[in-house]
């Protein structure tokens, strides 16, 4: 299912869009591939554990505080990590937990092949890691984090985040865009007003757009279900927003 992109106003457009959108709208999808393309299976022979020797070999535990390496020892023993073990973390520690596991085991260096996987174990502890870094906004990206846990249901989960890439275009800083994030590239490149100055804004957007799309005599009933799922994960996304930027507000 690909839903149009949000053109209500100058952070994305439709150009914009039909640069990225092959390529945004596969990026959670490929996330969890990736991090899911292994599970723990029960067996009668003892298994060797990896990750954690892995990281011991290249002395990775030594960028962290004592405290961050217990946990993340803890965390990575099994060379796995579960949901609820992500569940135990805050934003802070789950968004260092990923940076580390970019840093020391994907951007370490070694061959690929000499890499040992840290599967995730669950779609909701993917999604959280996901969230964390997917824009530059650290507000919406709490929000994010918060919605995330109060879905179930895998395709749901995918249909979610597909509108959220498409819509945020070159925002997702976790899609590879290389006319983004190649200066040279970028200087040749059209796409002027791409940023997202208002994440308020973004999410109203998208409400008023979904809801547009429930009122199209046009669309079938089954797709409208889908629509209001996604509606209803947007006014989940817009409500817990709206929580931290006035937890913001009276922090400071």
């Amino acid at each position: 299912m690909e839903i149009s992109s949000i053109n209500s106003y100058g952070a994305i457009s439709s150009s914009q869009t039909s640069t990225t959108q092959s390529v945004n709208s596969n990026s959670f999808d490929t996330y969890l591939k990736n991090q899911t393309q292994e599970t723990i299976a029960t067996t009668t022979k003892k298994e060797t554990f990896k990750v954690v020797a892995f990281l011991d070999k290249y002395d990775s535990f030594s960028s962290l505080s004592s405290t961050d390496e217990k946990i993340f020892r803890e965390i990575l023993a099994d060379d796995k990590y579960t949901m609820e073990e992500m569940q135990s973390l805050d934003y802070e520690q789950v968004k260092k937990f990923g940076n580390f596991l970019d840093s020391s085991l994907y951007g370490s260096g070694v061959s690929a092949y000499e890499i040992p996987l840290a599967k995730c174990t669950d779609l909701k502890a993917g999604a959280m890691l996901h969230a964390v870094k997917i824009t530059d906004n650290e507000e919406f990206n709490k929000a994010l984090f918060q919605t995330v846990q109060t879905i179930d249901d895998q395709m749901e989960m995918m249909n979610f985040f597909s509108r959220l890439s498409d819509s945020l275009g070159w925002n997702d800083k976790t899609c590879l865009i290389p006319e983004r994030d190649d200066p040279e590239l970028r200087k040749d490149s059209t796409n002027e007003d791409w940023e997202i100055k208002s994440y308020k804004r973004f999410i109203e957007a998208n409400i008023k757009e979904l809801n547009e799309l429930l009122r199209n005599p046009i669309i079938d009933n089954e797709e409208k279900e889908s629509y209001r799922t996604l509606l209803n994960d947007f006014l989940i996304l817009q409500q817990n927003h709206d929580e931290v930027k006035n937890k913001a507000r009276y922090t400071y």
